[in-house]
């Protein structure tokens, strides 16, 4: 790498009390991973103006990847502030038919129960979790 130019980007995130109440590491994904935004003209639908394909209910769980493969859609998530046991349910706007916890290739692994179209799990301190969801 000697000779090679490198460009590197920096920000700094102002905050009160630690990173974990600061939540700094969402800060971090906005910056690396910018909103695209599309801009279209008002048309006729009848979707709502806002929706998100996925809610996540514990904050310090973050969603970083979805993934449609052939038997499904791949949802990987991870505890992002070191709390040792946080109870989670994710949503989907589509309703859930199965779901299974993979390994990190997506391999078929444990059937877990679906209720009122959510999947309950827990996850532990800095743990990542993939699942395979169906849709209807």
């Amino acid at each position: 790498e000697l000779g090679v130019h490198h460009t590197f980007d920096y920000a700094f995130v102002p905050h009160t009390g630690d990173w974990k109440q600061a939540k700094v590491y969402r800060s971090g994904m906005e910056f690396n991973q910018p909103l695209m935004v599309r801009k279209t003209s008002h048309h006729a639908g009848t979707l709502p103006q806002r929706r998100s394909l996925y809610t996540v209910s514990a904050d310090n769980v973050v969603l970083t990847a979805v993934l449609s493969v052939p038997v499904g859609t791949l949802v990987r998530l991870y505890e992002a502030e070191g709390r040792e046991h946080t109870s989670v349910s994710l949503q989907s706007h589509f309703p859930i038919l199965s779901a299974e916890e993979t390994n990190l290739l997506g391999a078929e692994g444990i059937t877990l129960p679906i209720e009122n179209d959510s999947l309950h799990f827990n996850i532990g301190a800095f743990e990542i979790k993939t699942f395979l969801l169906r849709h209807s």
